[in-house]
């Protein structure tokens, strides 16, 4: 029945060559598709997934047009293809040099992603066709959670690769807390879009607050904690920054006060069931990660500079649970992936792999901030938001080894994307209004000197 959702996820991007604009379609289809973890998996959790018709599509399209289509951006590809060097060397003395290929496959499709929305969003329509997928995403997951919730395992269950918990949200992820990561990072677009942006159209300031109450609401029933302190935190830091300059400070002055209602009124009911997730009905829960952190840190002093090799992690962390240790019932959870994305990944690339990491972080949050300065509101809103939920992500990565998801990884791109596709088009706007300054001056002059000329 998955392979049948496969298919026509497949007919439904071919069908869109026929459709009035090709290309808008397939961005739509590319942030909407990417929340299905489905495909024909034939090694280790990687091969043909729902996401790559879309990126296939956009990539071939962009070709075959007369615009070139670009496969390096200086400032971003560096770290990546650097990064993928170090991967391919350490994966030559590992263990199994096969599940380090997988694994990068991953990150190459993100990169794949990364470069169909940086060639392709040109327009703030095509910025708008990319949103338009984001919104029936997060209304999508909404009702699935809901449905998971309240009731149990949905009737899609055998079509999109459902797992079931028994009392927290999975939407179409594969844990609870990869439903929370996805969301904590769109849903700070919405708030800004709701908020802090005012469109000619009114009503989609009410759209705007429908979609970012849906998201609210269902990053809280994955009761992912790491989730719900990033995005505090992210969001927290927002708002800070936002008041001190007065072009970024709220807009919409009756959906504040409905903010502040609802938010009030929403803590009040559930602060029980938030305070319960921090206290003692979850504390081994939370205890184990310590444990993980200690193996994590002898498998990085052990092999500072090459790591276990990509997607080994687990192959070599049972050597370094200690004798004395395996006494403890719960020893088969030590050498489990430590949940912290900056020690696992470092235990598997040793410090040469993080550094690069961080080297693509860093030039990803300087993309977010020239989006943020965009002229257009519009665009300098989702350049906030887009920057906004990496930063949720960033903090998220101290909780979990969610690096590993390949639906996180592609919407890593996405963003990452859309930040160099903003800024593309702020630079060439400044460049066309210098361009209409300086005619409009030379024209000025020139009918300045004509009644000279004539006398």
């Amino acid at each position: 029945m998955k392979l049948l959702t496969f298919a026509i996820g497949a007919i439904i991007a071919l069908c869109s060559f026929a459709t009035k604009n090709p290309k808008r379609t397939l961005l739509f289809l590319l942030s909407f598709y990417y929340i299905f973890n489905l495909g024909w998996i034939f090694y280790h959790y990687t091969g043909v997934i729902m996401v790559d018709f879309p990126v296939f599509a956009l990539i071939f399209q962009g070709i075959k047009s007369k615009e070139k289509f670009k496969f390096y951006f200086r400032k971003i590809s560096a770290p990546f293809f650097v990064l993928v060097i170090w991967i391919v060397i350490t994966a030559v003395p590992a263990i199994n040099f096969g599940w380090a290929m997988a694994e990068l496959s991953k990150a190459v499709r993100a990169y794949l992603v990364f470069l169909c929305v940086a060639n392709h969003v040109k327009t703030q329509k095509d910025v708008h066709a990319i949103m338009a997928g984001f919104y029936v995403g997060i209304l999508f997951e909404w009702l699935l959670a809901m449905w998971q919730w309240r009731i149990g395992p949905t009737p899609l269950m055998p079509f999109i690769n459902e797992q079931f918990h028994n009392w927290r949200s999975t939407g179409t992820f594969y844990a609870p807390h990869y439903l929370a990561n996805y969301l904590i990072m769109l849903v700070p677009i919405l708030l800004r879009l709701f908020l802090f942006y005012k469109p000619q159209q009114k009503s989609l300031t009410k759209w705007y607050g429908v979609v970012l109450g849906a998201g609210v609401l269902t990053v809280l029933i994955t009761f992912a904690r790491g989730a719900w302190v990033s995005f505090a935190g992210a969001m927290a830091l927002m708002f800070f920054l936002s008041l001190l300059k007065s072009k970024y400070r709220p807009k919409i002055k009756w959906a504040l006060g409905l903010l502040i209602i609802f938010g009030a009124a929403f803590l009040i009911h559930y602060l029980p069931t938030i305070e319960r997730q921090f206290g003692e009905e979850r504390e081994s829960a939370t205890t184990i990660r310590f444990d993980q952190f200690r193996i994590a840190r002898r498998m990085i002093k052990a092999n500072p500079i090459f790591g276990t090799g990509l997607g080994n992690y687990e192959l070599v962390s049972p050597n370094f649970v200690f004798d004395y240790e395996k006494a403890d019932p719960r020893s088969w959870q030590f050498s489990e992936m430590v949940h912290n994305s900056y020690f696992f990944l470092t235990a598997q690339l040793g410090y040469p792999g993080i550094l690069m990491f961080f080297w693509g972080i860093i030039m990803s949050f300087i993309q977010g901030f020239k989006a943020a300065a965009s002229k257009s509101p519009y665009n300098s809103n989702i350049g906030i938001g887009l920057l906004t939920g990496l930063l949720a992500i960033c903090i998220a990565f101290l909780a979990g080894p969610d690096i590993i998801s390949q639906q996180l990884l592609v919407q890593i791109g996405f963003f990452i994307g859309m930040l160099v596709a903003l800024n593309e088009q702020e630079r060439l706007l400044q460049k066309k209004l210098i361009y209409l300054r300086r005619m409009k001056a030379a024209n000025q002059s020139a009918d300045g000197r004509a009644p000279g000329q004539a006398a």
